[in-house]
């Protein structure tokens, strides 16, 4: 396990940037249209794996009186005296992201930059956060928990760096049921540069073989089936056809009808 945690460590802190990112310029909702929070996945991990104990109080250290543990959660720099985000506070952030994505959002800057790494329909760079979350994050969470709410479920398994670094990593296993009955259980790995108590900068990492099957599997939009009626528009993202070839279009039906 430890093994684990540093080759872990070591990949990340090499793809911690010093720049901003560039950013998507367009919405990609999928089937569903707009909505709710959500996933992003990377590798599996092995729920033994993680340092997280049963439920108890919050255990202190008596020397300093710094908090270094949550409901089994132990924090490797305890400290609350930091330039930037201190672990503690990352923690009540992404703790409860599963049940109170608002909180989530209301520390990210509206105008802070994305890249979700990879090569799949969610990869690439977003200017602001609601191009993010309608692009990425509201697209998964439709394929991942609309279906079997119940069963969703997010864990923060690791916080590494924050406190006076600029850059934190945050690792979340997600678990549940996908609208096509499959049960899931997939890692999310954020990394985050705060400024003022902000996310400013977000890299998110994700296997891409996992997002595109959950995309294609679940969103009926990008995998049609013989039972499915076409009664709405859906050219795809070129958009409509031009208006000049239209005219063409109805006067055939109406020729043929």
């Amino acid at each position: 396990m430890l093994l684990s945690r540093l080759v872990l460590q070591g990949l990340l802190v090499s793809c911690i940037p010093s720049t901003g990112c560039a950013g998507s310029i367009l919405f990609a909702a999928g089937s569903h249209g707009f909505i709710s929070p959500a996933i992003i996945a990377a590798a599996t991990t092995a729920a033994g794996e993680n340092h997280l104990l049963p439920k108890q109080s919050p255990a202190t250290d008596p020397d300093n009186n710094q908090i270094i543990e949550i409901d089994g959660f132990y924090f490797e720099n305890p400290s609350t005296k930091c330039t930037y985000a201190s672990q503690p506070y990352i923690y009540k952030v992404f703790s409860n992201i599963d049940k109170n994505v608002e909180n989530l959002f209301g520390l990210i800057h509206p105008n802070a930059t994305f890249t979700v790494v990879g090569h799949h329909p969610l990869a690439g760079r977003y200017h602001d956060l609601k191009h993010f979350y309608i692009n990425a994050l509201y697209r998964i969470y439709n394929c991942a928990r609309l279906k079997y709410p119940e069963l969703y479920k997010g864990t923060l398994q690791y916080i590494h760096a924050g406190c006076d670094e600029r850059w934190s990593v945050q690792e979340l296993l997600f678990e549940g049921k996908a609208n096509n009955g499959l049960e899931y259980k997939i890692t999310n790995v954020w990394v985050t540069r705060w400024e003022d108590g902000k996310m400013v900068e977000v890299r998110t990492y994700v296997d891409a073989d996992d997002v595109s099957r959950m995309l294609f599997d679940n969103e009926i939009w990008s995998n049609s089936s013989t039972f499915t009626e076409h009664d709405d528009f859906m050219p795809g993202p070129a958009g409509m056809p031009p208006d000049k070839e239209t005219p063409a279009v109805q006067s055939s039906c109406r020729e043929h009808y």
